[in-house]
């Protein structure tokens, strides 16, 4: 399975949910996270691949001392409004400066 460094990461999403950190943080192992990948793709616009799914298990395992997480790449086509989708969501996280992992430490959210 390919892997990627999760410095190599382009975010899309802005905060993290505290019970699903909670809930990830008892079973991801680097084994567990072989068995579910996080999803990325390359656009053209997009100088860093980008994390379509998987933020909170790239957190988890950044905080548990993985530097790799294992990735599975996205190439179905997409429609237009699906990419601009994405491209708004990554502007938006450069703006905020969510340009590393860290970023989401002061960026999680309870349920409350």
């Amino acid at each position: 399975m390919r892997e990627i460094a999760i410095s190599d990461l382009q975010f899309s999403q802005l905060f993290l949910s505290e019970a699903k950190i909670k809930r990830i943080e008892n079973w991801l192992t680097s084994k567990t996270l072989e068995e579910a990948p996080v999803t990325i793709r390359w656009f053209p616009w997009s100088k860093k691949p980008v994390l379509l799914d998987g933020h909170t298990r790239v957190f988890v395992a950044s905080q548990k001392g993985m530097t790799h997480v294992p990735v599975l790449l996205d190439d179905e086509e997409i429609d237009e409004a699906l990419e601009q989708l994405y491209q708004a969501c990554t502007a938006w996280c450069n703006e905020q400066e969510i340009n590393s992992i860290s970023a989401f430490s002061t960026r999680i959210l309870s349920q409350a």
